[in-house]
C-alpha cells in the first residue's frame, strides 16, 4: 500500500503514516491465494508465440468477425443454472472477501442506495497488476540480427496479454 495516499490508508482501516510494507501484502496475498505454488510458477515460465495485429484493415464501418460465436448463450445458460462462475479457481476466496467486507458493508451503511438499479462495468480482472502486456524475449535473435523474430515470449503475468 502507498504511503503516500493517505485516503488509501484510511479506507483499508490504517492511520496515514502507518501502513505496512510492499513485501507485506505481497506475504498476504501468497498465503490467501487458492492455487498451488508450482502451477503459478509454471504458469509463468510457460513460453507463448507472440500474436500479430491483423494484417487486413478494416474498411469505415466495418467490425472484425466474432471470434467466439454463441459465448454469451453460453454465459447465461452457466449462470442462469446458478452455478458458481468460479468453483475452483484462485480468485473465488478474493471474491467472497470483497462481497463480504466491501459490498455487503456498503449496502448496510446506504452507500448503495438502489441496489438493484446498479450498472456496473469493469475489464474482466480480478487483481489488476503491473505486468507488461508485451512479454520478455528469451531467444538470441537480437544478437544474431533478427529484430522481429515470432519466437515465444514469457510473461512473468499470464493474464498481462
Amino acid at each position: 500500500m502507498p504511503r503516500c495516499d493517505s485516503i488509501l490508508a484510511v479506507l483499508s482501516g490504517f492511520e496515514p503514516n502507518n501502513t505496512p510494507d510492499v513485501g507485506t501484502f505481497y506475504d498476504f496475498l501468497n498465503r490467501f491465494w487458492l492455487e498451488d505454488d508450482d502451477v503459478q510458477t509454471q504458469r509463468r515460465k510457460r513460453l507463448v508465440k507472440p500474436s500479430r495485429k491483423p494484417s487486413k484493415r478494416l474498411k469505415p464501418g466495418e467490425k472484425l468477425p466474432v471470434k467466439h460465436p454463441g459465448i454469451v448463450e453460453k454465459l447465461v445458460a452457466y449462470a442462469v443454472k446458478g452455478r458458481d462462475p468460479f468453483p475452483l479457481r484462485a480468485k473465488r476466496l478474493i471474491h467472497l472477501v470483497f462481497a463480504r467486507c466491501v459490498v455487503y458493508r456498503s449496502l448496510q451503511l446506504g452507500l448503495i442506495p438502489h441496489p438493484l438499479d446498479l450498472v456496473l462495468a469493469g475489464d474482466g480482472t480480478s487483481v489488476r497488476t503491473g505486468a507488461s502486456h508485451y512479454g520478455a524475449r528469451v531467444c538470441d535473435c537480437r544478437k544474431n540480427g533478427v529484430l522481429n523474430c515470432d519466437c515465444p515470449l514469457r510473461f512473468s503475468d499470464p493474464q498481462a496479454r
